[in-house]
């Protein structure tokens, strides 16, 4: 789970987080091009891309805060647990639920535009990180 962002990517449309990533840099934010330093065990506090480690407990949860130019505060969590399957039934092989948070919360009007703008795309780009993030735990 620690491993997105970075050289890993983001598990699915890359490109729109390239993207993202120029524009930052054009309005003076640290793009996507903000290495961390040891990218295989992050850290609390770690820098990544335009992401800070706010929380951190492998392989259970990983919380970042977006240190991008944005009309507000954004943060992406991901919460790992044992399925209810696992602990109901002891045959068949482990399972885990993921859960991916994304919090928004915006300074004024230019906060709200932004973030309802761009809902469809978040959509998208969120969910394609789930299903990107299950098939390489699936090993697809």
């Amino acid at each position: 789970m620690c491993k997105v962002g970075g050289g890993h990517g983001y598990y699915s449309a890359d490109w729109l987080w390239q993207v993202r990533g120029w524009i930052d840099r054009l309005v003076g934010g640290p793009g996507l091009w903000r290495p961390c330093r040891y990218p295989e065990r992050l850290a609390y506090g770690d820098a990544l891309d335009f992401w800070r480690v706010t929380a951190i407990d492998p392989p259970h949860r990983l919380a970042l805060l977006v240190e991008r130019r944005l009309p507000g505060d954004a943060m992406l969590e991901f919460n790992v647990s044992p399925s209810a399957i696992n602990v109901l039934c002891a045959a068949g092989s482990p399972s885990s639920v993921l859960v991916q948070t994304a919090r928004f919360k915006p300074r004024g009007l230019a906060g709200l535009a932004y973030w309802y703008a761009l809902l469809p795309l978040h959509c998208y780009v969120f969910r394609g990180m789930l299903d990107g993030i299950r098939r390489k735990a699936e090993g697809f």
